[in-house]
Formats: structure tokens, sequence, C-alpha cells
């Protein structure tokens, strides 16, 4: 993966801002290892260096979370456990989205803190413009995110009238953010391909009758990620019988997946609860 991100944002610095297919995986790093390859020549040091100091603000972050829901000696414990996870660490090291998107999930975990008193329109707005940059960071924050801002508003006592108003603000700015990501996949590949194409592979390797709760690679499937996306189109294709779009191989692998969850709810939910 960190092979990958790292040729993609070469491409990026040189020049080559859109590429000619939809992407593949999320993007944002992807520019952002760009924008760094660009300002320190190169010089992969200085990118980890830049990298560490992320994870090093990240720490400070959450002890801000902590201290806002808890207090300060929550919040000072909170920032050592942030800052002697090995996990976030070893994922500091790595060209991928992982570190990056701790970052902005903190901040935005900030915001919506920030704004819970008073939200009004504009602050709204404003958090759906940030919590689409998260999304296209790494989507997964998605379903946090949506939640988080229906508490807020559901705590200001509101009709569902009034709360439902107040949300297309919020919904407003979300879209524009991953609208336009949209609309850069359709325009070149004429396919709505949300924000990346692996997302249903993706989340077939991880909810399938032989997934252990870690990464699972199918069989005939490339372990290397253009390779596997290669494959999962190829393998998509044959069981379909004909040709089909990014979008399609996505649905492809997630109704795949859905199927698993619909047969066996028990060992999925057994595998749910391994992964937590």
């Amino acid at each position: 993966d960190s092979y990958s991100y790292f040729l993609w944002a070469k491409d990026i610095s040189s020049g080559d801002l859109w590429g000619s297919k939809a992407f593949m995986k999320w993007p944002l790093y992807a520019y952002f290892l760009g924008l760094l390859l660009k300002l320190f020549k190169d010089n992969l040091a200085s990118v980890y260096l830049f990298q560490y100091l992320l994870g090093a603000i990240n720490c400070v972050l959450v002890y801000f979370i902590a201290r806002r829901i808890f207090n300060q000696m929550a919040g000072l414990i909170a920032g050592l456990l942030c800052a002697w996870c090995g996990l976030f660490i070893f994922y500091d090291s790595l060209l991928i989205y992982t570190n990056l998107s701790l970052f902005l999930n903190s901040l935005l975990f900030l915001f919506i803190l920030g704004i819970e008193e008073k939200p009004d329109n504009n602050k709204l707005f404003w958090l759906g413009i940030f919590l689409g940059i998260c999304l296209i960071a790494q989507a997964s924050i998605a379903l946090f995110g949506i939640l988080a801002i229906i508490w807020v508003l559901k705590k200001q006592g509101v009709s569902w009238r009034k709360l439902s108003y107040k949300f297309l603000f919020f919904l407003f700015g979300l879209g524009i953010i991953v609208g336009s990501v949209t609309l850069k996949n359709f325009l070149a590949e004429k396919d709505f391909v949300l924000i990346a194409g692996n997302v249903g592979f993706n989340f077939y390797s991880g909810n399938n009758p032989e997934a252990n709760g870690t990464f699972y690679c199918p069989p005939n499937v490339a372990l290397n990620q253009e390779d596997m996306f290669r494959d999962s189109r190829i393998i998509a294709s044959a069981e379909t019988g004909r040709s089909l779009k990014t979008s399609e191989v996505s649905g492809f692998w997630f109704k795949k997946s859905l199927a698993y969850i619909r047969d066996e709810p028990g060992k999925w939910l057994g595998l749910l609860s391994r992964k937590i």
C-alpha cells in the first residue's frame, strides 16, 4: 500500500493532478503526500518526520477531547496513552492514509464538541465540509460523523422538522466535498464511483466466511494493491458473465458480503466481536 501511494503521489507532485481513471483508494492522502514530496524535494526522511509531528499533535488533540468530556486528569491520561500506543506509532511510519486520517478525525471530534451548545446553520455547513474532507481521507468515519450531528441536534430539543431543516445545511457542506470527488470519477470513467472503487472489495476482505478479524485476501487474488484491484475485477466479471464498471465491481463484492451476513448472522456477529 505504501509503495502504491508513493507512486501515485509522485505522479501528483510531477503535475498529473487528476489521472485518467476513477480513484481506487482514498484520495486525500495521495495529494497530501504529493504536496510533501514537492515541498521536501522527494526527501522521504522529511516526510516521515512530518508524519511523526502529526502523530504527536494528535496526542495533544486527544488530550483536549478527553479534558472537555471529562476533566484535566482524564485528558492527561488519554494523551499519554495515545503517545505510548504502539499501533499509532507504527502507522505514523507508513506512507498510507491512517496517520492523516487519525489527525483529521480528532480535529473533527473537537469541532463537534465545540459546536454542540450552539449548532447554528453556518457551523453545521462547515462541519459538513470538514466531515467530507475526513471521508476522502478514510470513509469509515462517515457513520460516526453523521450520527454525532444528529445527537448534537437532538440535544437542542428541537422538533423533527427543525432538526431536519438544520441537518440539510450539514448535508449540503458534506455533499460539496463528496460530490466533487464523485464528479471527478464520473468524468474519468463515466461511472458513478462515490469516492473510491475499492470499497466493496475491502468490505468483503473483512466480512466473508473465511475472515478471522484480520486482513484476508481471497484465493486467486494477488497481495499487492494494483494487482488486487485487477484480480477482483476479473473474478467479478467472470462470475457475472459480463464486463463490469468500477462501481459494479464494488457492488458485486458488497453483495457477496451481505449474502454472507444474511446467511450466517451468528458467525458474522462473532467475527464483529473479535474485531471490536
